[in-house]
């Protein structure tokens, strides 16, 4: 059998298996997965309904402007965050990211730069939907 206990921001997962330690901890390591996937479902679905609600991309959905490491730690206003505490999780620039299912490709007249194409594009078209705090992004 398989307990689940909650505690301050943690599962404490007990299981007892009568064909051993082994068997048990292969399910007690499918139980950790199944649990890590659902939370990181949860939390992206939280972090979209947010963004479309807010029009205000978060760093743990959408990587800031610039940041190439994906491991910035700093709070909006740029200040180390101080809630750190070595049994909790840190989320990373982006960790919540949504997969790209879908990308085109598409070619302008030559004569229709390509800046000037995407200002059209995002001040006639798109400007309802742009994202805030993130350059080039539309919801």
């Amino acid at each position: 059998f398989v307990q689940l206990q909650r505690g301050l921001g943690r599962i404490i997962l007990n299981v007892h298996h009568p064909r051993g330690v082994d068997i048990a901890t292969e399910v007690a390591e499918r139980t950790k997965a199944a649990i890590r996937q659902v939370c990181r479902r949860v939390n992206q679905i939280m972090l979209l309904e947010s963004l479309h609600r807010t029009r205000n991309a978060s760093y743990m959905l959408i990587k800031e402007d610039g940041d190439t490491k994906g491991d910035d730690h700093k709070t909006k206003d740029g200040h180390e965050s101080h809630h750190r505490h070595h049994h909790h999780h840190h989320q990373h620039q982006g960790e919540f990211a949504c997969p790209v299912k879908f990308q085109t490709t598409f070619f302008l007249y030559h004569r229709c730069s390509r800046s000037a194409a995407l200002v059209a594009l995002e001040s006639k078209v798109l400007h309802n939907f742009a994202v805030s705090n993130r350059r080039g992004l539309f919801v």
